[in-house]
């Protein structure tokens, strides 16, 4: 079930960076945010592909420490997180200095505050709230870009 969410979400961020490329024809980030929409989506999809390894109790009746050595699999899924809420955080800086040119001071903040949250490092002690509250941010940035993008259209 958690690959196929990966790769579903994955998907519709690929999506999103078709219909932001095809919306946004002017402007700071008119060619960066669909190149990096598309590479949180296809990061998404990577970690989907890529399963991670059974430590820490998950899912049930895993292994309730860390696992000792990552296989290549979970490293790839590692890195392809990475690197998809990498390139999300830096859309959001990129959207954060479109709204500022354009003295939308709320979007800009708020573009602002998303882009921090991603951006914190993980903590292995609060690693899975850190995810949690990762996924939250990244999912409502994007369906607010959609969103703004549809209604802007």
């Amino acid at each position: 079930m958690q690959i196929l969410t990966f790769v579903l979400a994955g998907a519709g961020a690929l999506a999103l960076a078709v219909g932001t490329g095809r919306t946004l024809t002017e402007g700071t980030g008119r060619r960066a945010l669909p190149v990096l929409v598309g590479v949180f989506g296809a990061g998404l999809v990577a970690a989907g592909v890529f399963t991670m390894d059974l430590e820490n109790g998950f899912p049930v009746g895993s292994p309730g420490g860390p696992v000792e050595h990552m296989s290549w699999h979970g490293i790839a899924h590692s890195a392809s997180a990475a690197v998809a809420f990498t390139a999300l955080a830096v859309a959001a800086v990129v959207m954060t200095v479109r709204c500022a040119r354009r003295r939308a001071p709320l979007p800009a903040v708020l573009n602002a505050a998303a882009a921090l949250v991603l951006l914190a490092p993980m903590s292995p002690e609060y690693m899975s709230v850190q995810i949690a509250v990762n996924g939250l941010v990244a999912f409502t940035w994007t369906t607010v870009l959609a969103v703004a993008l549809r209604r802007a259209s």
